[in-house]
């Protein structure tokens, strides 16, 4: 199972993903930070819960180190406390892939 349908997963199940998909999906640097893992996870429960992304679209934005993009794509004409959040914290999800 990829680390992506696993999001899609826990999400469904309203839990927090496991460490290896935090690392994925989150980015390492925000691992570290209490505050931002919720807003993460709130801005990835309405991308999928409102059938924003596929999950072949997740898996494809982490190899390619695009999630920001992917985030920042379908929240900019939506309205989420999450986002608002996202970006007033200036969170930025880097995968760390090269």
């Amino acid at each position: 199972m990829r680390t992506s349908d696993i999001l899609i997963k826990c999400v469904y199940e309203d839990i927090l993903p496991p460490p290896s998909v935090l690392a994925d999906y989150f980015g390492f640097d925000n691992l570290m930070s209490e505050q931002n893992l919720p807003i993460i996870f709130g801005l990835y429960i309405g991308l999928i819960k409102y059938e924003l992304v596929t999950s072949n679209e997740l898996h494809f934005a982490c190899k390619n180190n695009t999630l920001h993009n992917l985030i920042t794509e379908k929240y900019v004409n939506r309205t989420s406390k999450y986002y608002t959040d996202f970006c007033e914290r200036g969170i930025i999800i880097d995968v760390g892939v090269d």
